[in-house]
């Protein structure tokens, strides 16, 4: 799939943008809708029509809730940013959180790798021996490691 380039100054079909960020037209419908896009002018059809600007910010909507935030959060997101300057310091905690948020995801993640790791591992040498009961004895483990940790471990 050829990437697509964007133009500053273009304007795109309500297709076109589609195509492009991967997003339904009723995603993008919904999302203007809700208020996470915002500012989408019509033609003299009634039309709506896209800049380079709307494509950007369908990028940063489908980050944040692909990262788990809320269409409320994401829309409430959207209205600082709008409001410029004057909310960095709001934005900047957002996103501060939202990052805290995948760090804790992403150990979550390493875990459940780590048992599917060990789950390979023991299953190469149940193979390698013949048998599940024989790689029991060399399994030794102190804790399921899809459990998270309590604070006495």
């Amino acid at each position: 799939m050829e990437t697509p380039v964007i133009s500053g100054n273009r304007c795109y079909s309500i297709a076109e943008i589609s195509r492009i960020s991967g997003l339904t037209e009723s995603t993008i419908r919904y999302y203007e809708q809700e208020g996470l896009l915002t500012s989408v002018p019509r033609d003299n059809s009634g039309h709506r029509t896209f800049q380079s600007h709307h494509l950007y910010a369908l990028a940063l909507i489908r980050c944040l809730k692909d990262t788990g935030m809320g269409i409320r959060d994401i829309a409430r997101f959207m209205r600082l940013s709008a409001q410029g300057d004057e909310t960095l310091p709001q934005r900047s905690e957002i996103m501060r959180k939202q990052r805290e948020t995948l760090l804790l995801k992403r150990e979550e993640i390493d875990r459940y790798i780590e048992m599917i790791d060990h789950k390979l591992w023991f299953y190469e040498t149940a193979q390698q021996v013949g048998s599940e009961n024989v790689a029991k004895l060399r399994c030794q483990h102190p804790r399921p490691l899809y459990f998270k940790p309590t604070p006495d471990q």
